[in-house]
């Protein structure tokens, strides 16, 4: 019962306070300019609202309020009988700028039901660098792409500067490699003949 009072609280809230509530996705209707209300406003007034319009971006409404004070302070429910509502653009998913004011009756409310709002084209761009895709060289091509899969495999770089072509088949000998350990370490790893602890495991041959 807690959480279907709480669903039919709000949809009682959106039906008495003009069918809007904070947060609703709106647009303008269409002839709204010719409304008595912009006769009344400057130009300036009028022009920021139909960039609004024209933005491409989703309008959320930010505030609701009553034109005049309610005339039933004793409910909840029945605030006023004319409302104002504050506007704003949303430029991402949270990100909200710039606003104004607007008579409730010009605007008209976006039902998404339970989807997100839609992605405004305003914010979409051809982006397929993760889609395209660009043949790389081979390396009988005598391509140097550091990308190039027999470049990333079959070839190593052994401290000249040039890509040598390895072995990729497993030994099972112990290939010495040439080193000097410090003179003054006492790391049971430093390779000793008489000491050394990998020799234990590694084949004989």
């Amino acid at each position: 019962m807690g959480k279907f009072t709480k669903l039919y609280e709000s949809a009682i809230q959106r039906f008495t306070r003009g069918g809007l509530l904070v947060g609703d996705l709106v647009k303008i209707k269409e002839g709204a300019y010719g409304d008595d209300f912009f006769k009344k406003q400057s130009g300036n007034y009028v022009e920021k609202l139909k960039s609004f319009a024209n933005s491409g971006l989703n309008i959320r409404v930010s505030s609701i309020k009553t034109v005049r004070p309610s005339y039933q302070p004793g409910n909840i429910y029945n605030e006023g009988s004319e409302f104002i509502v504050d506007i704003v653009l949303e430029k991402a998913p949270g990100l909200y700028y710039d606003f104004i004011t607007v008579p409730m009756h010009i605007l008209e409310h976006i039902d998404t039901g339970v989807n997100l709002a839609p992605v405004p084209d305003a914010l979409r761009y051809d982006d397929r660098s993760s889609t395209d895709v660009n043949e790389l060289g081979s390396s009988k091509k005598g391509a140097e792409t550091i990308l190039d899969p027999y470049r990333q495999t079959r070839t190593a770089d052994f401290g000249d500067g040039k890509d040598t072509k390895t072995s990729t088949e497993l030994g099972m000998d112990n290939i010495k490699i040439p080193s000097k350990p410090s003179e003054d370490a006492k790391s049971p790893s430093v390779y000793s003949p008489q000491k050394d602890y990998t020799k234990n495991y590694l084949p004989k041959k």
